[in-house]
């Protein structure tokens, strides 16, 4: 079985990554060896990563508010569709 996921060992863990992070090279083009140089490890990675401003926990805050409003909803329309939906004689 073929599968996606890459075993390593980080400080003292087995953790499966789906791909190592991608090399990173400086304004000249050369790659940054994080490991040998301890100056180019502390360079920001934020101008490279569009996520950089996504903050999960008001992400998830904001799904489970609007999943609440649709169960509220779906609920309300449960309480109301006898009244909808009942045939009411004519006079």
């Amino acid at each position: 079985m073929h599968t996606l996921l890459q075993k390593i060992n980080h400080a003292g863990y087995d953790r499966y990554i789906i791909q190592p992070n991608p090399l990173r090279y400086d304004k000249d083009g050369d790659l940054i060896d994080d490991e040998h140089d301890p100056d180019a490890a502390d360079l920001s990675d934020s101008d490279d990563n569009p996520w950089n401003g996504t903050r999960l926990e008001g992400s998830l805050l904001l799904l489970l508010l609007l999943l609440l409003v649709l169960v509220l909803l779906l609920l309300l329309l449960l309480l109301l569709s006898p009244r909808i939906l009942a045939v009411v004689p004519p006079d």
